[in-house]
């Protein structure tokens, strides 16, 4: 069979724009820091834009599932995977148009009278930029821009929201019944390659400083900004390349050789059927009157029809108890795993004190090695134990408890030194009000965060801690004399006050133990991940399994991926004990310090609840599932 008329052939170039689709939300959250970080927004508005195109796709797919049926498929999928592209390199035009010039980076002089500048490290100095809003050519830099461009570029690349279940109908065709769910695992599983792609994308875009080819004269690069644009670029073009394979492919591709076995269980479901029919069961579409792609077969195009057909499609749809169990059990997971994959770099980075690129490499290693093994071994295992819709239900259950499981011991996980949070100087989350001692309120010092440990209490510059000296002693800055800083007798036997630059908290390696859990976990969820697709094959009719894709994927959008990043930005913004300030019109304040008990508390505890509550509705479709097929679990549809 030639190429461009094989499953495997279509299932190759379905990877490849699916690898670099997703390395595009990898890509986001492995960057998300620094965009906070240079245009000065908060946890919840980066959380509202990871949010905005699952609500523009919430309105999107109905539609261009239903369209994208009616034509020719393929060619829909080529033109819907170049605006996805289109919309990637948008992602890229605030650095391009208004990136902050150097002296915005610039945040002020030090005491010393040295040049400070904005970078992405845990040391980092974020204070208000020094010339306001505007660049040298009178731009906007500011949250407003960043909005713009990049809402604009999710808008155009909703339409990747069809592709998935445009391509499994499409490529089921082609396939023997038993071989559709290991395809379907294949395809999972390269999805989650992607994401991991765009972790380690975005690692190494990170080590590119912001400006690679204009580096200020006498400023080390690493001390700038990752370029957090460069990946979209790349992504983008790459991304076009892919499209064009699919019009390569037929409108429909050429059936399977089917076994004789499986001929006469057609013909036994085909007669089941057309009894249905005659009874007037609902849920049953012999397909006289409409194709297999949802047009009449004679090929007149019946406005009134379609729309007939679409709704009462739907209304079969939405009265199937086991596509709405599943829609709201796997919502509610969406809402804690999108948050999860959002934010959980940024969690990790700020609890263990770990590099942002040194995260980025953990995250993509960790997504592959979990999710890419557990999504290949669930397909295998549906397949070489025939799963029927009951054993489905039960399989997707112990894998879910598995993974809340993993998810509730990560609570746990806590680093010894968690509790140093106490911060001198600006210590309100407003940054309204600067709280001075006596020791230093006469000294004259600036805004600049440059943050000194002593004692375990940071300050939010050495001026604020009363320095009179330092030196330097195994390549750290020591500060001596602190007049603000109280000695502990503890730990200094000669009762010198003095403090280390950078705040309190070293790298933790209990993030290790972290990531074995999480690895575990991911696994066990990727692991069980197929069932639920198996479940809606043999629960609707062919008719019905596009739509119903795409309906269950707008109740996932609904119930969970709009609202998750979203909830879960304004719960981390909580954490948060000192914020940069930003005075442009619509300006957003990223967190600089974070309680670090309260983030772990926060972040892990409210996921481990959301996936608790996850479970529960998966209970209660084994419960349906049992009730409707009976004890036995034998193999048979809602359809029939």
């Amino acid at each position: 069979m030639a190429f461009s008329e094989s499953p495997r052939g279509f299932l190759l170039v379905w990877a490849l724009s699916a690898f670099f689709f997703q390395a595009v939300a990898g890509y986001w959250s492995s960057v998300i820091t620094t965009v906070e970080e240079i245009y000065h927004l908060s946890s919840f508005q980066s959380g509202f834009l990871s949010s905005f195109q699952p609500l523009i796709t919430l309105f999107a797919s109905l539609p261009l599932v239903y369209f994208g049926r009616s034509v020719h498929r393929p060619r829909f999928l080529f033109v819907v995977t170049i605006l996805t592209a289109t919309g990637t390199f948008l992602h890229l035009i605030p650095h391009l148009i208004s990136r902050p010039s150097f002296d915005e980076l610039l945040i002020g002089i030090d005491d010393d009278g040295e040049k400070v500048y904005e970078t992405c490290s845990r040391n980092r100095t974020d204070v208000t930029p020094s010339n306001g809003c505007d660049d040298v050519d009178g731009s906007s830099s500011g949250p407003d821009v960043v909005f713009f461009w990049l809402i604009l570029g999710k808008i155009f690349s909703a339409g990747y929201c069809a592709v998935y279940p445009i391509s499994v109908v499409y490529i089921d065709e082609g396939l023997e019944k038993r071989s559709t769910v290991l395809y379907i695992g294949m395809i999972t599983s390269i999805y989650a390659v992607g994401f991991a792609g765009g972790y380690i994308i975005g690692a190494a875009c990170l080590m590119v400083p912001l400006t690679p080819f204009a580096v200020p004269e006498g400023v080390d690069a690493g001390e700038l900004p990752g370029a957090w644009w460069l990946g979209y670029l790349v992504i983008s073009i790459i991304m076009m390349l892919t499209a064009i394979p699919y019009l390569l492919f037929p409108a429909v591709l050429p059936p399977p050789e089917e076994s004789t076995e499986e001929k006469i269980s057609l013909i036994i479901r085909e007669d089941t059927e057309a009894t249905s029919a005659g009874r007037g069961d609902i849920g049953v579409d012999t397909g006289e009157e409409f194709g297999t792609v949802g047009i009449p077969k004679t090929g007149e195009v019946d406005l009134c029809g379609s729309i007939k057909k679409f709704l009462e499609t739907m209304g079969t749809i939405i009265s199937n108890p086991v596509v709405i169990l599943l829609g709201v059990s796997g919502g509610v997971l969406f809402f804690g795993t999108e948050a999860n994959a959002v934010f959980s770099l940024l969690f990790v980075e700020e609890y263990f004190i770990l590099p942002p690129e040194f995260v980025s490499i953990i995250a993509g290693l960790n997504c592959f090695i979990s999710f890419v093994a557990g999504q290949l071994a669930g397909a295998y295992f549906i397949r070489r134990q025939n799963l029927n819709r009951l054993q489905c239900a039960i399989f997707s259950l112990c894998g879910i408890v598995l993974f809340c499981i993993g998810g509730t011991l990560l609570i746990f996980v806590r680093c010894p030194d968690e509790g140093n949070n106490v911060i001198h100087g600006y210590v309100d989350v407003d940054h309204s009000q600067a709280y001075l001692s006596d020791c230093s309120v006469s000294c004259g010092c600036s805004d600049v965060f440059e943050p000194v440990c002593a004692f375990g209490e940071t300050y939010t510059s050495p001026c604020l801690a009363g320095w009179q000296g330092s030196a330097y002693s195994n390549d750290v800055q020591v500060f001596y004399n602190c007049s603000c800083v109280v000695a502990d007798p503890a730990i200094s036997s000669t009762g010198e006050s003095q403090a280390i630059l950078g705040p309190c908290g070293e790298e933790c390696s209990h993030w290790i133990l972290y990531g074995v859990i999480q690895i575990f976990s991911s696994f066990m969820l990727s692991a069980a991940s197929n069932a639920p697709i198996v479940i809606i094959l043999r629960s609707v009719t062919k008719m019905e399994q596009e739509l119903t894709f795409s309906f269950m994927h707008i109740m996932f959008q609904v119930i969970g991926m709009i609202p998750g990043p979203i909830v879960f930005g304004w719960i981390i913004d909580q954490a948060c004990i000192l914020t940069s300030v930003q005075s442009c019109p619509g300006g957003g304040k990223n967190c600089l310090f974070y309680d670090r008990m309260k983030l772990r508390y926060l972040f892990s505890g409210t996921i481990s609840a959301v996936f608790w509550l996850s479970s529960i509705g998966s209970a209660l479709l084994v419960w349906v599932i049992w009730r409707r097929d009976g004890r036995k679990g034998e193999l048979s549809s809602d359809a029939d």
